[in-house]
């Protein structure tokens, strides 16, 4: 009996070795835990990775190809895997990245509930990120850093999405077509379409300080005022484009009229890209628009000539 209560604490003996076996087993799961904590530091290598380039997130625009609210996917077929970026900390290096990233060279944010029409973001999707973060040469994501949403303390509300517009140029401006119709009387009419855009938006010519004009250049290479809006508003925008008439005393073999616009900052910036001209295509001495860029911007034409030019005349 004695020798089975000794089997019997040797079988104790034998349990206790199992409870080593099942505490070196606790062991190997503590290894596996470690393992597990291995794994848990290779997750977070790859949130890092998330974090610091991106390389496996997408991006998108939920309302058109090249203005709209951003969308950051690691899979665009999936609704799950999709997301809105917090606007918090986003400025012009992380907007120029997201454009650059679908394709374009710049981009401007904007207010994610100015697309038109109507619509409530939160029935899309949540939140994803936030503080996104780029160099100034990044080119997408992959280059950018950001907070995961669900790790961060600070909450964004609706109308914080993150949305662009891309475009290729940050401003554009051009006359698009120059009507001229002189009768023999001498009485005119002057007719210019133009347009401008601002980071791919159009601007409203009539409200956004555009200015027109009309001006005569004479074979000499004087300039006359004809028509213009600034001043005495004889040239007016009107359903979408510029219209005027005077009477003109210039023999035809010298009419030759060309027009322009511009962004009133022109009158201070100066800058070409700020103005749009055009030549009448029926110029009596075949006098064009390359011609007179050159004219105006030529090295013998000074800033502060060029102007005074533009703001009343020559």
């Amino acid at each position: 009996s004695s020798d089975g209560d000794d089997d019997s604490s040797d079988g104790d003996d034998d349990s206790s070795d199992g409870d080593d076996d099942g505490s070196d087993g606790d062991e190997d799961s503590s290894d596996g835990d470690d393992d597990g904590s291995d794994g848990d530091e290779d997750s977070s290598d790859g949130d890092d990775d998330g974090s610091d380039n991106g390389g496996e997130v997408m991006l998108g625009l939920w309302g058109g190809d090249s203005m709209g609210v951003v969308v950051a996917s690691s899979d665009p077929s999936s609704n799950d895997s999709s997301a809105f970026i917090c606007n918090d900390g986003v400025g012009r290096n992380e907007v120029r990245a997201v454009c650059k990233y679908l394709g374009f060279s710049t981009g401007i944010r904007i207010d994610p509930y100015s697309l038109g029409g109507k619509y409530d973001l939160t029935e899309y999707y949540d939140f994803g990120a936030t503080d996104l973060s780029c160099p100034s040469d990044a080119e997408g994501p992959s280059d950018c850093s950001w907070t995961d949403y669900m790790t961060t303390e600070v909450p964004c509300v609706d109308g914080e999405q993150l949305a662009v517009s891309c475009a290729d140029e940050a401003f554009t401006i051009n006359i698009t077509d120059f009507r001229v119709k002189v009768k023999k009387n001498g009485k005119a009419k002057f007719q210019l379409d133009a347009g401008a855009t601002r980071y791919g938006m159009d601007m409203d010519m009539n409200n956004e300080g555009f200015v027109a004009g009309v001006v005569q250049r004479w074979s000499n290479g004087s300039y006359a005022y004809v028509l213009e809006s600034f001043y005495e508003g004889d040239l007016k925008f009107k359903k979408g484009t510029w219209k005027g008439k005077t009477v003109v005393d210039i023999p035809s073999d010298e009419q030759c009229f060309w027009s322009y616009v511009f962004e009133e900052s022109f009158y201070y910036v100066n800058s070409p890209n700020m103005l749009a001209l055009n030549v009448d295509e029926d110029c009596s001495y075949g006098f064009t628009v390359e011609d007179l860029w050159a004219d105006l911007y030529s090295d013998e034409e000074d800033d502060d000539t060029r102007q005074r030019f533009f703001a009343h005349g020559p």
